[in-house]
């Protein structure tokens, strides 16, 4: 996730194309009260505040507040190293120069995110490594995942009991580009759902459920030809239910 503040829209189209370009999914937000909407509705491994240290601080507090394991990175237009010094001790994992390359950071995050899989290993059998990429599991075994599939498995493993209703996923979508006062409804359905066009309807509900219900069959197809057994359950006229501290074997 991107959140900007004070940054020239070149400088932002250009961090948004990079991130993506390194294997992230990307939202991005401008301003505080966006910036909170987002991480309520889509909680991220990784979220990069970008624009002046001195209205970051805000940011800074939201985040570390909403989503306390996200690796928090400040990207800074201004300033040289009291400004970054600034920003670390205000609470950021890592602080660069706006510039510097997006490969760079990326990588640098992809670390921090493997340091935080290891204290959730200790505490479910399963989690999503490399940025969320690839689901890894019990053993040893490493299940890589779509797009559609990582978005799925992180709101599943995110939910409490790794529960999730149907009805959580027709109200999960994705918001792209929110703006300080915008309305919080989604313009843009989560990727496995570009079939629905009014979710609001019965029809574009039912839809979902029958997108998301042959995406997890593929899911488990896919594990089943690896040797992982994944315990991945769908409860019939409810929802899906992931059985965190399963053997995969």
């Amino acid at each position: 996730m991107l959140a900007f503040s004070s940054v020239m829209i070149e400088a932002r189209v250009q961090l948004e194309a990079g991130w993506r370009q390194a294997g992230w999914i990307v939202d991005w937000c401008e301003g505080q009260h966006a910036l909170a909407r987002l991480l309520a509705m889509h909680p991220p491994d990784a979220v990069a505040l970008c624009g002046v240290a001195g209205t970051l601080s805000g940011l800074v507090r939201t985040t570390r507040t909403s989503v306390p394991a996200a690796v928090v990175v400040a990207l800074l237009s201004e300033g040289g190293l009291p400004e970054r010094i600034a920003m670390m001790r205000a609470g950021v994992d890592l602080c660069w120069p706006i510039e510097t390359q997006v490969e760079e950071v990326a990588a640098m995050v992809d670390a921090f995110a493997r340091r935080g899989t290891a204290s959730a290993a200790a505490a479910s059998a399963w989690y999503l490594s490399n940025a969320g990429r690839v689901l890894a599991g019990p053993g040893g075994v490493r299940l890589p995942l779509t797009v559609a599939e990582r978005e799925f498995m992180a709101r599943l493993l995110a939910a409490p009991g790794h529960r999730l209703a149907r009805q959580q996923l027709a109200c999960g979508f994705r918001q792209r580009g929110v703006q300080d006062g915008a309305p919080v409804s989604s313009e843009v359905l989560p990727s496995w759902t570009a079939n629905s066009s009014h979710a609001a309807s019965y029809d574009a509900a039912a839809g979902l459920s029958r997108n998301v219900d042959v995406m997890v069959s593929r899911l488990r197809a896919k594990a089943q030809r690896m040797g992982i057994n994944l315990p991945l359950l769908s409860v019939r006229r409810w929802g899906y239910l992931f059985i965190a501290d399963s053997d995969a074997g």
